[in-house]
């Protein structure tokens, strides 16, 4: 199965997305908003800029996620 590269939802604009050489999802744009997303070298997702807003996602030693940061520094 490959890359969903445009997705239909009743009631929202379509959400239009491209992937890297690795089947990565890098963009995503839907309406007016675009997001973009970074991986580490293992897969994992590290940062996600939504429509202006940075949110930094910390996996521990084995990929899973302990930890968000926003762009104003709070943890969860």
């Amino acid at each position: 199965m490959g890359n969903i590269l445009v997705k239909f939802q009743q009631g929202t604009p379509p959400l239009a997305s491209t992937y890297d050489a690795a089947n990565r999802l890098v963009t995503s744009i839907q309406g007016s908003t675009t997001m973009s997303y970074t991986d580490d070298n293992n897969g994992n997702l590290t940062r996600e800029n939504r429509g202006g807003v940075e949110t930094e996602y910390v996996p521990d030693t084995q990929g899973s996620l302990i930890g968000c940061r926003d762009s104003a520094g709070n943890v969860t």
